[in-house]
């Protein structure tokens, strides 16, 4: 496992990324910033590559953010999932997230 370190103001941003024979198979961002009541990461665009699910490697990069977050003082770890993606939320309830009823909104300012 592989953490890129990438600063900016109030925040630290990071990538981790599984390598498998100098080849990325998987990866997930981790933005850490305070906002008026707690120092938060977010974990966003966990990924791996098909080929490669099933080997424990989204556990361990979920578990390698929550080392990093606690090695960082973080307060809180927050993600978000697709409600149909079974295999993320058990993924994501195994390495003890909790499902809320927090509602995700996003403004799409361009189309990709």
């Amino acid at each position: 496992m592989h953490m890129i370190s990438l600063n900016c103001y109030n925040c630290c941003q990071y990538q981790i990324r599984w390598i498998v024979d100098d080849k990325v198979v998987g990866s997930c961002s981790c933005l850490m910033y305070k906002n008026n009541k707690a120092k938060v990461m977010l974990i966003d665009d966990v990924f791996v590559e098909e080929e490669h699910r099933g080997n424990g490697y989204g556990k361990a990069m979920i578990n390698g953010a929550i080392e990093l977050a606690q090695r960082h003082d973080v307060d809180s770890v927050e993600l978000t999932v697709n409600m149909d993606n079974i295999i993320a939320r058990n993924l994501y309830r195994v390495t003890g997230f909790e499902e809320t009823d927090k509602k995700y909104c996003r403004r799409i300012l361009r189309v990709l």
